[in-house]
């Protein structure tokens, strides 16, 4: 790690650096997993098939989503009933026995998890007779389930087909879940406010204390220029200036220290919202990952970090190419990123049990994403325009989640020298030169294509893109992911993969690894596209023109991931999928990239509506944080815990105001490092 400390004073925090490294090492503990825990409680809760593991005959306390429900059996004692059930997140799932009501027993209380909607079926063992309905269950309610047979046996004492009557009853009303999360965003909305409040007030006083200060001082000038005064003059009128649209001004230059804010605001935002629901994100189900199709809160975040570093990417390139820097050690430095992303990811994976350690991950991904993209810049020509030639693209690289080495290149300003001329550039000059480097993009994203349609997968098939486990019917048990899952198989090995995924609690899977080497071909096209929203703030000076190509391309993206997934969760062609890192997951994040992006600039840099506090101050030491959150998020003062570990702590209200003070306190840390003039990247 290198320290860009400008004054010797600021010694002291590095020291305090060294410190929380020295308790890194000691500590080695995941951040998400109490987060992890609570999802293990409720996986665990339908994960074993023996009814008496499940069935309690005293009413019990409910914990943190989840429901008490009382089956009762009102029909003939030699009448065996099953109750089966299917979780509403589990799409085309075998239904999994919840229940069997037997000759001797006429009731049960059992424990039913409440994030997702269930699907319960009744099936008589004696005849053909089935009932299926759908029910949304509240957190900490009791319900009583009655069902029974209508007319099970003819005149004749012979089985027929009947059919099933049930009612469910409230006993006991659930909580509102989500009031702490309200309560939580009303308090943290009311605190901004109150500080935007807090400055405009002291604003509006300085302004009118300098307006004084300025009336006396003319006044005091007036006086002695002039004999002949009566009285004090009266104060100047302002002098207006002319109103112009700030769309249509070109970008303002500032010193080279100066940095492209809504950049470092967006990096923050990211950072803060990982740490979040790294921590639990209050034990909310949309804070935590897809279980397979779709998008969380969640799934944001990482694939934003991999854009916003392709968008320094080339910025950075065009800086060390002005300070003349050889090819070789911008090579050089690229691979000594890559090695050192690589074996943070390793270390934060904390391999204590070396057969069984963990080789892909979030850093892991980060490096060779960075890698390829630095190489596709670095040495894939680009072309003139007008000529057809085609000549060395001489970039340089970044900080894979900081730029603190080439703020000047992030200058919205001091990028016009890297600019094309705005009169001469066209509509097209931030794509047209690199479209052998899109090519080569997009030639990475077609391997993922043809690896995942077209490779044979022993038991799978070709094309698989389901969980596997029960999905499916549970024709595909054995195929999570399907080539995704296989390539990691065999490129790693099962003991080296993750074998926690976030389907394994509903679908019933085994080890699949949602960083794995498959998703590294789309993650490199993602960063790519980062990188094209860099080259729009090199070649375009006009903010209007900046902000009219980020938010068409982010329409653009956005669309094709809509026509890619048939604007459906599971029964589009290509779903969006987190887990796998499809192409239509890629290109949302992206889009949604461009878009992000596009607000905070106009806001930020633009508009100087908002300074980016306190996003930007997170988004200049992101490495920092997202190490230390992973290595210390279970240790005082990031996390706490009240009262035992079946009661206070197992509420949403206890895990919000944990999670949402670890955040906090990050945050604080890496405001104190930004007065101190900290930065360390990699």
């Amino acid at each position: 790690l290198q320290l860009d400390l400008l004054q010797a004073g600021r010694m002291k925090a590095c020291f305090l650096v060294v410190v929380c490294v020295l308790a890194c090492l000691a500590g080695g503990v995941h951040a998400d997993q109490v987060a992890q825990d609570s999802w293990d409680d409720i996986g665990s809760t339908f994960s074993d098939s023996s009814t008496e593991t499940r069935c309690n005959y005293i009413l019990q306390v409910p914990g943190m989503d989840m429901a008490q429900l009382r089956i009762m059996h009102d029909g003939p004692a030699n009448e065996n009933v099953s109750l089966y059930y299917t979780s509403g997140e589990c799409h085309n799932c075998l239904a999994e026995l919840l229940f069997t009501v037997s000759l001797n027993e006429s009731s049960c209380y059992m424990m039913i998890p409440t994030p997702y909607d269930i699907i319960f079926e009744l099936r008589s063992e004696n005849s053909d007779t089935r009932l299926g309905f759908h029910q949304t269950l509240q957190e900490h309610g009791v319900y009583t389930l009655h069902f029974s047979i209508v007319n099970p046996i003819d005149e004749d004492g012979n089985a027929n087909s009947g059919s099933f009557t049930y009612q469910l009853n409230t006993e006991s009303s659930g909580i509102n879940t989500y009031l702490p999360l309200w309560i939580t965003f009303g308090a943290l909305g009311g605190l901004a406010l109150l500080w935007q409040v807090i400055l405009f007030i002291y604003r509006r006083v300085a302004h009118d204390a300098h307006e004084r200060h300025l009336y006396v001082r003319m006044n005091q000038e007036s006086a002695v220029l002039s004999d002949d005064i009566s009285g004090p003059p009266p104060p100047p009128s302002p002098m207006k200036a002319p109103l112009r649209d700030p769309l249509s001004v070109p970008a303002r230059k500032s010193s080279p220290s100066s940095r492209l804010v809504s950049l470092d605001a967006f990096r923050g935002m990211s950072i803060t919202i990982m740490i979040f629901v790294n921590f639990g994100g209050g034990g909310y189900y949309f804070f935590n990952h897809s279980i397979w199709n779709g998008l969380t809160v969640a799934d944001l975040v990482f694939p934003w970090f991999i854009f916003i570093m392709g968008v320094a990417m080339p910025m950075s390139f065009k800086a060390l190419k002005a300070k003349r820097v050889p090819t070789g050690t911008i090579l050089l430095k690229i691979v000594r990123r890559t090695i050192t992303l690589w074996a943070l990811g390793m270390f934060i994976n904390n391999g204590t049990w070396v057969p069984h350690w963990r080789i892909p991950g979030v850093l892991q991904r980060f490096a060779l994403s960075y890698f390829f993209v630095s190489l596709i810049l670095l040495f894939v020509p680009t072309l003139t325009l007008g000529t057809g030639k085609k000549h060395a693209d001489d970039d340089d690289d970044d900080d894979a989640l900081d730029t603190a080495d080439a703020t000047e290149a992030l200058l919205a300003g001091d990028t016009r020298r890297y600019a094309a001329d705005p009169a001469r550039a066209g509509p097209f000059a931030d794509v047209l030169p690199y479209l052998l480097q899109w090519a080569v993009a997009l030639i990475l994203l077609t391997l993922w294509l043809l690896l995942t349609f077209l490779l044979p997968v022993p038991g799978c098939g070709q094309g698989y893109l389901g969980p596997g486990g029960i999905g499916d019917q549970g024709q595909y048990r054995y195929c999570t992911g399907g080539a995704a899952g296989y390539i990691d198989q065999q490129i790693f090995g099962q003991k080296h993969i993750y074998c926690g995924p976030t389907c394994a609690y509903i679908y019933h899977t085994g080890c699949y690894d949602p960083e794995g080497a498959l998703g590294f071909l789309t993650s490199i096209f993602l960063c790519f596209m980062g990188a094209a929203c860099g080259r729009i703030l090199m070649t375009y000076s006009m903010p209007r023109n900046r902000v009219i190509r980020m938010f068409v391309w982010g329409v653009f993206w956005c669309a094709l991931a809509t026509l890619l997934c048939k604007a459906s969760k599971n029964d589009g062609w290509i779903p969006i999928n987190k887990n796998l890192w499809s192409p239509s997951f890629i290109f949302v994040m992206g889009g949604s990239g461009f878009i992000v992006l596009c607000i905070f600039y106009i806001l930020i840099d633009v508009l100087d509506f908002w300074n980016g506090a306190p996003f930007k101050y997170p988004g200049m030491n992101s490495i920092v944080l997202y190490c230390g959150h992973e290595l210390l998020g279970d240790r005082a003062p990031f996390t706490f815990y009240f009262g035992s570990s079946s009661t206070w702590n197992q509420q949403h209200a206890s895990l919000m105001l944990s999670n949402v003070l670890g955040v906090s306190f990050w945050v604080i840390i890496a405001y104190v490092m930004y007065l101190n003039k900290v930065f360390i990247n990699i």
